[in-house]
């Protein structure tokens, strides 16, 4: 009977796996965000809104909503009904987006955007996909501790 493998091609072998797993159980632990250290980042064109902490409400079941209007050269943002900001509208852009964080998960309610695929995307506990809007309005999970998107690493 003819013999397929060696002595030295198991030997290969296990010392293959090994070295895959310890690459794999490497990256797992160096780039495993736990949710208590991230932050939820709500943006307008790569300048912050606001931030909020995903214990807020992942694990304390706040509630909250934005509505972010912009309206001729000014970008209202209202917090739970409340005027957090006006940001300058460079672009001198329309739009309206209204993101809701309630009952563990963050998503977009409505948007004043052309196809409106940020409405079918959901951040949740389980899923860390950014929100983006085509009028220039993103929600992302970001690093607590260092600042990082967690999609950019």
């Amino acid at each position: 009977m003819k013999k397929y493998f060696k002595f030295g091609d198991l030997i290969i072998f296990v010392v293959m796996i090994i070295i895959v797993l310890s690459v794999f159980f490497f990256v797992f632990k160096k780039y495993n965000v736990k949710s208590e250290d991230t932050n939820i980042k709500i943006m307008y064109k790569n300048e912050t809104i606001d931030v909020i902490s995903t214990k807020k409400i992942f694990q304390n079941d706040k509630e909250y909503r934005y509505v972010i209007e912009g309206i001729d050269d000014k970008i209202y943002v209202y917090k739970n009904d409340i005027l957090l900001k006006t940001i300058n509208n460079q672009n001198k852009d329309d739009f309206k987006n209204i993101i809701n964080m309630e009952n563990n998960k963050v998503y977009m309610e409505d948007a004043t955007c052309k196809n409106k695929d940020c409405m079918k995307t959901i951040i949740d506990d389980k899923s860390h996909l950014p929100i983006i809007c085509t009028n220039g309005i993103s929600v992302i999970i970001s690093d607590a501790n260092n600042d990082i998107d967690i999609i950019a690493q």
